[in-house]
């Protein structure tokens, strides 16, 4: 046996040892699994439809003409009634909504701030976050409460737009976007 022989030999030996205790060479791939079905999106419209509909009886009166507050009798019985159901709503949250505390104000004055006047947007803003901190004062802190001012782009009674009823807060669950 010459030694070309003797080398083919000897591979040939490796490979079947190999073959033969070390299973096959090639590379043996996984099945590709299969997507997992995704569960559906819950519908949650009619629940927070639902929500609304008790929020909106909340909405907070009585701020006086360029005022952030209001009075300790509207104040003291708005926390009564309104308290326990903010609390028993955040927790029925549905996932990725959010409570939204909206001041407004009336049609009087500019939108943004001129000169000395510091504009409804800003007043409408400080108006929410006196709710805001109010509900905070009564134990209701939650990262899902949100606030924002509206100024007079959304009136109450667009028939009298400098009446007292248009300056106020309101509240709405809304998706966190």
């Amino acid at each position: 046996m010459n030694l070309k022989e003797k080398i083919r030999l000897g591979a040939l030996f490796i490979m079947m040892f190999s073959l033969l205790f070390c299973g096959s060479t090639q590379e043996v791939k996984e099945p590709e699994k299969e997507p997992e079905p995704q569960a559906a999106t819950k519908d949650v419209s009619g629940e927070v439809a639902e929500m609304n509909k008790k929020l909106k009886q909340l909405s907070v009166l009585g701020f006086g003409y360029k005022g952030s507050n209001i009075g300790s009798d509207n104040y003291g019985e708005w926390v009564k009634k309104s308290v326990p159901v903010f609390k028993d709503l955040l927790q029925k949250l549905p996932p990725g909504y959010i409570l939204q505390i909206t001041g407004h104000t009336d049609a009087k004055g500019p939108e943004e701030p001129q000169g000395k006047k510091e504009g409804n947007i800003a007043l409408s803003e400080k108006r929410a976050r006196y709710i805001y901190d109010a509900l905070k004062k009564y134990g209701i802190d939650d990262p899902a409460i949100k606030y924002k001012g509206a100024g007079s782009a959304e009136l109450k009674n667009k028939n009298a737009p400098n009446a007292a009823e248009n300056r106020r807060v309101t509240f709405m669950i809304v998706p966190d976007l």
